[in-house]
């Protein structure tokens, strides 16, 4: 048993849960002060396990283990035997008449991730543990728990006592279970001889010669029914053969048909022709985009060098502006000039005009006077009376035209002409004057301008450098343009090749269909990332595939003759074997063999039971012989296996042993001082520093005894698994509780070496002592404190915090 973890609330002086945790560890030490609680941890596990406190000297009085500030004590020991794991629980709770009473007990075993729980309550707990320790309380606590006051007492046992110790520890009942047995079994020998002698005269017996005559048929029959059976074997193996070599015809037949199918597709072939244009298209355009790009990258920053378009355009157009006043103000003198002399003109010709008028008037004004004489005239004779000066008119003027209204014509033309060309003359006059004020305008602006433009460098040159700025700008747009032009050519033949992959992609799914189709031929992998190579090689090796296929047809061919020729030879050979036994040998081979198979059972079957008839009548004689010998032996071993036979022999035996495995520690924990010795009952003291007195172990000193008693328990915890039945498991725990304090330095040191010894042997042992010097020995700690409401346990290594 080992444990592995231990609870512990309100048992003792643990008000408040505490924890200790043993997994993992070898070597323990319990150290605090007196009272603090330290064996109070051991006192948990036997309670944990049998329900009992060995220090209160009643293992039925539980009540005091409750701390006095608590109304119950829970105890759960997790521990392990071998690699099994338990949990055992039990919760006492105070009654009011002062004792205490159990309220929970189980026991549970950790089987894969299930629970198992073997009993549950208090009694059915200490059975079951008793069962798988295989120990009493009282045994566990004088072998694996050495409590307080009780560390001599297996030294100081009674021969009585010890003795029923190491038959139940040794599992030495079994030899006084083999005892009875023995003389059980002697008794039914007894019977059982008697009883077969009776039988033994009512059978009839079977001759030799029957048998020997039945075994002859039997013999020949089996050596028929073998030939047969090894030929019918033969027979249904020939037939597997047959049946393969069909199958393997009607496989390659069927294989050839698939590789027929296989062929490079009409597209593949094209395919390599169109990727190595495309890609020859892709690298052309890829070189002319290349090439475009890094004009319109030169002419940008040829471009960017110059003098911005917009500068000079705007210079230039100062220069024309300039220009343009010079003119403007040649040609507005001009017109002012124009317009001065077009104003004298004008005023010219409105005199002019104006005396024209007047003249027109005046001949008009004359006419009419003219017409209106004509008119009177017309009137008159010769010799009338002159009506204007009252003369006889002795001669009548002459008849004259007056064309009046011609000259009113005339008249209101000329002073149309009059009006406009007043008209023009106010005109003239105008425009003479905004002649003369635009060019006043422009001539200040040329002055302004002419400022402005002495600054900039020549019309001349800024016309050179515009122009080189424009070839440059012509150049960045034909080379911009140039290389939109490449970039759409290159995404064209780059779209065209993606086509072309695309059927690269159906040739490739075309090209895993054929080959998946041929799978079960074992078709080469693929070598190539390109997949008319893929194309190729698969058909260049169905080619081969196929004239490989062809060769294995023609063998197979031939080999189906031979097994059908091999059939009928098989089948003749098993008729043959078949017809001596008056078989029907014109069925089929398979019931041929059947009904020989039939007859060499009934045969065998009845030499079978005549030999086992005989045989039982002669194994019925021996039998009594052996059991006549088996009861007396079993009487013997009987006698020997009583308690003062056998099992005290071994006892002696044993004591001898734990006698010698002891003196090996109390020899180097003495410093050579004592050695133990046995008269197979009972223990005593080499005193080698007294000429080697033999001296009862009783008369030791507190510290002698100390020690010798440390070397026998751990004598007995050392080698009680090699003394013990399989049926006891083995020790792996110790728990020593105090006398280290009788101990001197020297001695102390010897003991600590012999403990740390004994935990490097896969063991667990855990000391109970307030020796820092032993202590600190050990690599690990629980160290217990006093406090107000409880005790404290801190625990290492390296201190692993639990309150309690």
């Amino acid at each position: 048993m080992r444990p592995l973890l231990l609870e512990m609330t309100g048992f003792a002086a643990f008000r408040e849960r505490t924890v200790v945790d043993f997994e993992n560890h070898e070597l323990l030490a319990f150290t605090g002060p007196t009272g603090a609680g330290k064996s109070s941890i051991i006192d948990g596990i036997a309670f944990a396990l049998f329900g009992s406190v060995a220090r209160y000297g009643n293992e039925k009085l539980i009540a005091p283990i409750i701390n006095s500030q608590s109304a119950e004590a829970r105890v759960r020991l997790d521990f392990s035997i071998g690699d099994d794991r338990y949990t055992a629980v039990r919760v006492i709770r105070r009654t009011s008449t002062g004792g205490a009473s159990t309220k929970e007990a189980r026991l549970e075993k950790q089987d894969a991730n299930e629970v198992i729980v073997l009993a549950g309550t208090a009694a059915e707990v200490t059975a079951e543990v008793e069962d798988l320790l295989g120990l009493s309380f009282g045994q566990f606590t004088k072998t694996i728990v050495l409590p307080q006051g009780d560390f001599a007492r297996f030294l100081t046992e009674t021969a009585g006592d010890r003795q029923t110790l190491l038959r139940r520890l040794l599992g030495l009942d079994v030899y006084a279970a083999m005892g009875a047995q023995a003389r059980r079994r002697s008794k039914e020998a007894g019977i059982e001889a008697e009883a077969t002698k009776q039988a033994l005269g009512t059978v009839d017996i079977v001759t030799n010669a029957a048998l020997a005559r039945m075994t002859k048929a039997a013999d020949k029959i089996e050596a028929a029914t073998v030939a047969a059976s090894e030929t019918h074997a033969e027979l249904l193996d020939a037939l597997q053969v047959q049946a393969a070599t069909t199958e393997a015809l009607n496989q390659i037949d069927q294989s050839m048909g698939q590789l027929e199918q296989i062929e490079v597709p009409e597209d593949a072939r094209a395919y390599e022709n169109d990727v190595a244009a495309a890609d020859n298209a892709v690298a052309d355009a890829q070189a002319l985009h290349g090439k475009a790009e890094e004009q319109r990258v030169a002419a940008a920053e040829a471009v960017n060098t110059l003098t911005p378009a917009g500068e000079l355009e705007t210079s230039i157009a100062l220069h024309d502006r300039s220009d343009e006043l010079v003119t403007s103000c040649s040609e507005l003198d001009a017109e002012v000039k124009k317009a001065t002399t077009a104003s004298a003109k004008a005023d010219e010709e409105v005199t002019a005009i104006e005396e024209r008028l007047t003249a027109a008037r005046e001949e008009l004004e004359s006419t009419r006077i003219a017409a209106g004489a004509a008119g009177i005239a017309a009137t008159l004779a010769i010799g009338d009376d002159c009506p204007v000066c009252a003369r006889v008119i002795d001669e009548l003027p002459e008849t004259h035209v007056h064309d009046v209204g011609r000259l009113e014509d005339l008249v209101s033309a000329a002073e149309a002409a009059a009006v406009t060309s007043r008209n023009a003359a106010s005109d003239a006059h105008g425009q003479a004057r905004a002649a003369e004020a635009t060019a006043a305008n422009e001539r200040q602006s040329l002055a302004a301008l002419t400022e402005q433009v002495a600054e900039l460098p020549t019309r001349k040159q800024l016309l050179a450098l515009a122009a080189k700025v424009e070839t440059a700008t012509t150049r960045l747009d034909e080379a911009a343009e140039a290389e939109t032009n490449a970039t759409i050519t290159l995404a064209e033949v780059m779209n065209e090749r993606a086509a072309i992959g695309n059927r690269a992609a159906q040739l490739s799914r075309n090209f895993v269909e054929a080959r998946d189709g041929v799978g079960a031929l074992d078709p080469p992998v693929p070598s190539s990332e390109d997949v008319v190579e893929n194309w190729s090689e698969l058909t260049e090796w169905s080619a081969a595939k196929q004239k490989e296929l062809a060769a294995e047809r023609k063998e197979l061919t031939t080999k189906a003759k031979a097994d059908t020729k091999a059939l009928a030879a098989l089948e003749k050979q098993l008729r043959t074997t078949a017809k001596p036994f008056e078989i029907d040998v014109d069925t089929a081979p398979e019931e041929v063999h059947l009904a020989l198979v039939t007859k060499r059972n009934e045969i065998v079957a009845t030499r079978d039971d005549a030999a086992f008839r005989k045989k039982r009548d002669a194994d019925n004689a021996a039998r009594i012989t052996e059991l006549e010998e088996e009861a007396l032996v079993a009487t013997e071993l009987g006698r020997l296996l009583n308690a003062k036979g056998f099992e005290q022999w071994l006892m002696s035996d044993v004591m001898i042993d734990l006698a010698e495995r002891a003196t090996e520690r109390l020899h180097v924990l003495s410093s050579g001082a004592y050695s133990l010795t046995t008269d197979g009952t009972d223990f005593s003291v080499l005193d080698h520093r007294n000429a080697d007195e033999v001296r009862s172990a009783r008369t030791l000193s507190g510290g002698e005894t100390f020690l010798a008693s440390l070397s026998l328990a751990l004598a007995l915890a050392d080698s009680i698994t090699d003394m013990a039945s399989t049926a006891i498991p083995p020790t792996e725990s110790v728990f020593l509780d105090e006398g280290f304090g009788t101990l001197d330095p020297e001695t102390l040191d010897v003991v600590a070496t012999a403990i740390e010894e004994l935990g490097a042997a896969g063991r667990l042992v855990c000391i109970v002592t307030h020796i820092s010097d032993l202590a600190d020995r050990l690599p690990q700690h629980v160290r217990v404190s006093k406090g107000p409401t409880g005790s404290t346990i801190t625990q290492s290594p390296e201190l692993i915090e639990a309150q309690g």
